[in-house]
């Protein structure tokens, strides 16, 4: 709408246009106090299928914390301390800077490079309307289609230098032939990956971290620490342009700077990452998994004529695969965490066991963890998915 009636209605016009959104957002805010007013229903599914199909799983659940009542109260100077004893934490916090820091250098270059090449206000804003068109479109596919697989592809740490390395290589396009074509892509490259992928991975940082964690320091980085790096980010652009004259082609020394700390800082964070996984996984799992199997080969047994049947039953076949992995001693730990994974109770103890997974388990049974984090798999892929895995483990 922007990009069409931004010359035709004015841009300052375009603001009456925005009541109507702004309405149904009221209307939307009034309908999710009423649904948030209700109780909610009790959680169902495999995890009580789980609980019924194994027979010595006897131990009730452990509370994770996911629900409303064991949440401990959000941000205040708590998350500060919290922030202030934890290096993984201060590295999040340092990623978070970077990032905003970065992309204000690309859109610095963007604004800059529009404000030469376009001329009047209102052309300015249809090209900056259809621009966010193009914005949203590519976030909204990136983030629907290609950031589950490239994080299966290349893990929690490839994925976050992918907009570090694609913003230092944007900006070195834009250095050496300056033009609001590779300016304006430069940004719509930014803003889809800082707001899609990128976001998403962000998240899946503070799965290592206790529940405390994620409402406390959590939200002290995102609400503070976002808007203390926003502020520095503009000084330093301030310095930059200002102060020192830097032109936009210029102000790619500026982000490779930063890029080079941005890429450190990733690193850092891997190794935290698994670190805080493999502690995390110890503390609260140990080596409780509520499963006694009597006959490995046996499973392997069944798990194959389970796989060969008219019909699947996945949380039989979930079951007995945690056997099969009982069969070698050396992938006990794999299998308490496969364990941990299928029956937990809250899905942050699954999710947490599967990222176990990604990090520790045996290369020729990597296909498996789809089955895990796909459970309502069709047929042909779960059997695809193990026979893929049979031929390299039947001698083990």
């Amino acid at each position: 709408i922007s990009g069409s009636y931004a010359t035709v209605l004015g841009t300052a016009n375009l603001q009456i246009l925005s009541i109507v959104p702004l309405l149904l957002t009221v209307a939307l805010a009034y309908w999710i106090s009423l649904r948030a007013q209700q109780p909610a229903s009790s959680a169902s599914g495999d995890n009580s299928r789980l609980a019924e199909k194994s027979p010595t799983n006897s131990k009730p659940p452990k509370p994770t914390g996911s629900g409303a009542a064991g949440r401990p109260p959000a941000g205040g100077l708590d998350g500060l301390r919290l922030i202030a004893g934890s290096k993984y934490l201060q590295a999040i916090t340092g990623l978070v800077s970077i990032v905003l820091i970065g992309s204000l250098v690309i859109e610095t270059q963007f604004n800059m490079t529009i404000e030469t090449e376009i001329k009047g206000t209102d052309n300015r804003a249809g090209f900056m309307g259809f621009r966010d068109t193009q914005l949203n479109m590519i976030q909204f596919l990136s983030q629907a289609l290609l950031t589950g697989p490239m994080i299966r592809w290349f893990g929690l740490r490839g994925v976050l230098l992918v907009l570090p390395l694609g913003d230092l290589l944007m900006g070195m396009m834009y250095f050496m032939q300056p033009s609001l074509n590779i300016a304006n892509w430069a940004k719509i490259f930014d803003g889809s990956m800082k707001y899609g992928t990128n976001q998403v991975t962000k998240e899946m940082l503070y799965l290592p971290t206790p529940v405390q964690v994620k409402y406390q320091a959590k939200a002290f980085i995102d609400v503070f620490f976002h808007r203390i790096a926003k502020g520095l980010s503009a000084v330093i652009i301030l310095l930059f342009t200002q102060a020192l004259g830097f032109t936009a082609p210029q102000l790619f020394y500026v982000l490779a700077v930063f890029v080079a700390i941005w890429v450190w800082l990733v690193f850092r964070i891997g190794r935290l990452y698994r670190r805080n996984i493999n502690e995390r996984l110890t503390k609260e799992f140990g080596a409780e998994n509520g499963f006694v199997l009597a006959d490995p080969t046996g499973a392997f047994v069944r798990l194959q004529e389970q796989f060969s049947a008219e019909s699947l039953d996945p949380v039989a076949v979930r079951l007995t695969l945690i056997d099969c992995l009982r069969a070698d001693s050396t992938l006990e730990p794999v299998a308490t965490a496969a364990a941990r994974a299928l029956n937990a109770p809250g899905r942050e103890d699954r999710a947490l066991a599967i990222e176990w997974l990604q990090i520790h388990i045996p290369p020729v049974l990597a296909p498996l963890l789809e089955a895990l984090r796909e459970p309502q798999a069709a047929q042909d892929d779960r059997r695809r998915l193990f026979f893929k895995c049979v031929p390299a483990t039947a001698n083990t």
